[in-house]
């Protein structure tokens, strides 16, 4: 997943022209480390449509060799308006439109929530939507309290209206952040909650990486004593914790499908969930044990996906964006052919591709042996050199 760009503290907001925005715009779409004050993003999605085409002219017209990136980054930020649109693309006339391609709106929210774009998106989902993407935001995200408020504090600002229903969501988002930030500090609140909200709880704690596994074991026996009649998957799901908390995504050999797998993976926050479905579809991920027992079959790895599926669900870990990666997991493979699985090896692309070659291979029904075993001997020696 993207990196996000993190909020500005200064809530004072920040002295911003049509000039300064289209700088500060070049390096946020160019920059590998873009900047973290956000108070010109907010900016530019206030002003009027003539400000917004003059800041695209003054794009056009200044950097025009960087329009592809800015395009992307400006389509991807804001909900633009057609006339903003055309002079962006007029300008890009001369670039292959598939280079155009923006994210979707759906995938565009859960990579970066702190965005005009986003909040434009939100507030046209359903209430049910809403309250997901709420707690996406909250909770999956794996955001700081300070970063969630913010975004939070930008989406219903002076002047939103807020519902009943929507104002009862985002009170028990932000006291479950809060028992998250400090769970030792909040035993109270955990003990007065229902068995499904207790486990949900106790996943996402337990994914916070920036509290050692002694903090997390004074906070379990907290958690004990305020509740002394707790269940035993209750109980059981605190001890596990203390186990997979420290967990790197090769020690949990996420494809044993044991229990304590289950709960890693829906621990982990948005990022660290999908670098683990892109491995099981994909064959990538840096940080997993790339070895042949985990090159899954099609059908096998239609299987994990219903697996998986099912132990998001059963902790309250299910949202839209691992819905998504998990039930997209193998259309990239729909149009994919011996010549591709070849040619990724010939070309020498990135390491990434060699899995989905390699798991493309062992799909086949009449699977060339001499090719599986070449592309497991290069996937090996990938690994090998990589390990250097």
């Amino acid at each position: 997943m993207a990196a996000r760009r993190k909020p500005c503290t200064n809530e004072a907001g920040t002295t911003m022209d049509t000039a300064s925005f289209t700088q500060y715009a070049v390096v946020s779409a160019t920059e590998s480390e873009p900047s973290d004050d956000d108070d010109p993003v907010w900016w530019f999605a206030s002003q009027s449509q003539t400000v917004q085409d003059q800041v695209a002219s003054n794009i056009c017209s200044a950097h025009g060799d960087s329009i592809v990136p800015l395009y992307q980054w400006m389509n991807a930020t804001f909900a633009l308006n057609p006339s903003t649109i055309n002079i962006l693309e007029e300008c890009a006339s001369q670039v292959d439109r598939a280079q155009l391609n923006s994210l979707h709106d759906d995938l565009g929210f859960y990579r970066d929530p702190n965005t005009p774009k986003s909040r434009s998106y939100f507030f046209l989902q359903s209430k049910d939507a809403q309250i997901e993407l709420l707690n996406y935001i909250c909770i999956d995200t794996g955001y700081p309290m300070w970063i969630a408020r913010h975004i939070l504090k930008k989406y219903f600002d002076v002047g939103t209206p807020i519902g009943p229903e929507m104002k009862d969501a985002l009170t028990k988002c932000l006291v479950k952040l809060t028992f998250l930030n400090d769970p030792l500090n909040d035993a109270v609140w955990f003990s007065y909650q229902g068995d499904a909200q207790k486990l949900s709880s106790i996943v996402k704690m337990c994914g916070n990486t920036t509290k050692t596994t002694n903090d997390l074991s004074s906070v379990v026996t907290a958690l004990k004593n305020q509740s002394p009649y707790l269940g035993q998957q209750i109980t059981s799901s605190m001890d596990d914790c203390l186990t997979y908390h420290n967990w790197s995504p090769n020690d949990a050999d996420i494809f044993s499908f044991s229990n304590l797998a289950k709960q890693w993976f829906a621990s982990r926050n948005a990022t660290a969930q999908e670098a683990a479905i892109n491995f099981i579809c994909y064959g990538s991920g840096v940080n997993f044990n790339a070895t042949s027992r985990h090159i899954q079959t099609f059908p096998q790895i239609l299987a994990t996906q219903q697996l998986l599926g099912n132990s998001l669900q059963s902790l309250q870990a299910s949202n839209g964006l691992n819905r998504m990666l998990i039930d997209n997991c193998l259309r990239p493979y729909e149009h994919f052919t011996r010549q591709d699985a070849l040619s990724i090896f010939s070309r020498g692309t990135s390491f990434d591709r060699y899995g989905m070659a390699l798991i493309w291979f062992a799909s086949q029904k009449t699977v060339s042996h001499l090719g599986y075993s070449l592309a497991q001997l290069l996937w090996t020696t990938i690994e090998f050199i990589r390990a250097i």
